[in-house]
């Protein structure tokens, strides 16, 4: 009987010790003091598409890329980029839904800029790329300087 004992003790203080790792990666996780969903590690996760996101929660924002072109390439400068040049780069997306804990002045429509390497991206959900973002990742609201027709019909400009 004293095996069986130290066995169960051994696998208490092993659940313990995992416990306690978890709940300390927890509390690192934190973005601008405050804990985040831990999107960055749902990467390979596919949205399912039999349901639709009706509203993010806490301080998630769903957002639709609006700085790349249907061949996958990014608009900078007035020259399209293929992605695959840099794993980190600027990008900027059109806020679709937001969560409730997001700040008052996130809203549907604003374009928004944040790290490429940040978020989680969503490659096709019915024709759009979406991705989701803790509101701290985003570092800027901003307004495009380029007329609409060039996003828009990246013919002439495409490298």
């Amino acid at each position: 009987m004293p095996k069986l004992t130290k066995a169960v003790s051994a696998d208490l203080a092993t659940q313990q010790a995992v416990a306690s790792a978890q709940l300390q990666a927890a509390r690192q996780d934190q973005v601008g003091g405050k804990s985040t969903i831990k999107i960055d590690e749902m990467l390979d996760m596919k949205l399912p598409t039999d349901w639709d996101v009706s509203q993010p929660l806490g301080n998630v924002i769903m957002a639709e890329f609006a700085d790349e072109n249907k061949f996958g390439e990014v608009l900078r400068d007035g020259i399209w980029l293929k992605q695959e040049i840099t794993n980190r780069m600027w990008r900027v997306a059109k806020i679709l839904k937001c969560g409730p804990e997001c700040a008052p002045y996130l809203k549907p429509g604003l374009m928004i800029m944040f790290p490429s390497d940040r978020g989680l991206p969503i490659i096709n959900f019915y024709g759009q790329k979406l991705i989701f973002l803790n509101e701290e990742r985003i570092f800027a609201i901003v307004e495009s300087r380029q007329p609409k027709k060039e996003i828009d019909e990246p013919g002439k400009n495409r490298k």
